[in-house]
């Protein structure tokens, strides 16, 4: 017999050891619309190529496209996908996207071809698609509701106007504006939390309790703000007092989960906690003080509860440490690659090296992780950033790595 591998050449990935990080086997549904997901995701031809049509999939495939035709019959106008973690969900849905954007265009995937047949159509449906993912959604103008997000993707302005005036932009506005206005001195999140994620607790008191805690969260607040200048605007989640012991004991009263005071102590609130040693490196100043401890603080309110899914969402994170001076708008660290090839990462040009602070700590970190996994080889990247003052034109002297050559071009007045 001959070798398993002359039989059965694994892919090049596979053979050159690209294929190791956990994070190329996650379908992102969002980067995928954004045509931001790796190519085998993005890429239609590519992905069918790839992709097991499983009974499963062809019978949810099957009603989708017999029911955008027009048939009702064995076709539900609505399907819920069951299935445990790691199931196949957000993959049925990206084979969906594709699909249905490409109408009969798609009939030269891999698979559709059979699928088309089996479905007793002869032509298949083509339509508009409006894609929403929501731990990615993140607020912006002109999306500032899931249904505003929606109707611009399926129709564009003409679909905002349809939604009527109960959901136009400026409602939205209005409806935002009144809830910061009947929650202050609170940020909306630091109270909704306790309504989104903690009232499924058994032990969690939605009255005394509650009102208990927020008590000494006040005290410690105007304390803190008033004797140290601080000039936070309203009380968000990542001021809650953790270093105090009353406090801590009161909230993990109402988690119900005493063990999480050593977390606590070493990741967050503590003399030699990880956050405020990233905060001391850092020096930030204004809005970004202690920016470490209160983001980590954040996380924790957001991931606890009682609900199955316990994460503390990107999204949640911006709008409940948003200030107007603070940018709360970052790159995912997941757009980096993690190749064992060399990789350069060239920085916005408004950024600036000074060899410590933010831009520093930021660098540190997206060059340890890729995403949430730790990075494979964070050697491979090269980072390139301004120095201050400088504005540089290049211009490249050879080709090829490592010895290609960048040269400055000072004469060129920037």
């Amino acid at each position: 017999m001959d070798p398993w591998w002359k039989q059965n050449e694994p892919r090049e990935e596979v053979r050159k050891g690209r294929s190791f990080n956990p994070d190329e086997f996650a379908i992102a549904l969002e980067q995928v619309v954004a045509g931001t997901a790796p190519l085998d995701y993005r890429d239609a031809a590519q992905f069918f190529s790839r992709t097991c049509f499983t009974r499963a999939l062809r019978e949810h495939s099957g009603m989708v496209l017999r029911r955008l035709s027009g048939l009702t019959q064995n076709a539900a106008p609505v399907l819920t996908l069951v299935t445990q973690f790691g199931g196949g969900k957000t993959h049925a849905l990206t084979a969906l996207y594709p699909l249905v954007k490409n109408g009969d265009k798609a009939k030269g995937y891999t698979g559709i071809g059979e699928l088309a047949k089996e479905t007793g159509l002869a032509h298949l449906p083509e339509g508009r698609v409006a894609v929403f993912v929501g731990n990615a959604w993140d607020p912006q103008p002109g999306r500032e509701t899931p249904w505003i997000d929606i109707a611009r993707q399926v129709a564009g302005d003409k679909g905002v106007a349809l939604l009527g005036t109960a959901a136009t932009e400026a409602k939205a506005r209005d409806h935002l504006k009144r809830r910061f206005a009947e929650c202050y001195p609170f940020h909306p999140a630091t109270l909704s939390v306790f309504q989104r994620k903690w009232q499924a607790l058994p032990q969690y008191q939605q009255t005394r309790g509650t009102l208990a805690m927020l008590a000494q969260w006040i005290s410690w607040a105007y304390h803190d703000g008033y004797h140290n200048a601080r000039k936070e605007p309203l009380i968000t989640l990542g001021s809650a007092p953790l270093e105090v012991s009353e406090f801590r004991s009161a909230v993990l009263g109402r988690l119900g989960e005493s063990r999480l005071i050593a977390a606590i102590d070493a990741d967050i609130s503590g003399i030699n906690s990880h956050s405020r040693v990233l905060d001391a490196d850092t020096k930030g100043k204004g809005p970004l003080a202690d920016i470490h401890r209160r983001v980590a603080t954040t996380i924790l309110f957001e991931s606890s509860g009682g609900q199955v899914d316990k994460v503390a969402h990107l999204p949640e994170l911006r709008f409940a440490l948003g200030e107007p001076d603070l940018d709360t708008a970052s790159i995912d660290s997941a757009d980096i690659q993690d190749s064992p090839r060399p990789t350069i990462v060239v920085a916005d040009p408004d950024l600036e090296w000074s060899g410590a602070g933010s831009v520093r700590q930021q660098a540190a970190e997206w060059t340890k992780l890729r995403g949430k996994s730790p990075r494979l080889y964070p050697g491979a990247i090269v980072w390139c950033i301004k120095k201050p003052g400088d504005v540089i034109c290049a211009r490249k002297l050879s080709s090829g790595w490592p010895g290609g050559r960048w040269k400055r071009i000072p004469e060129a007045g920037y």
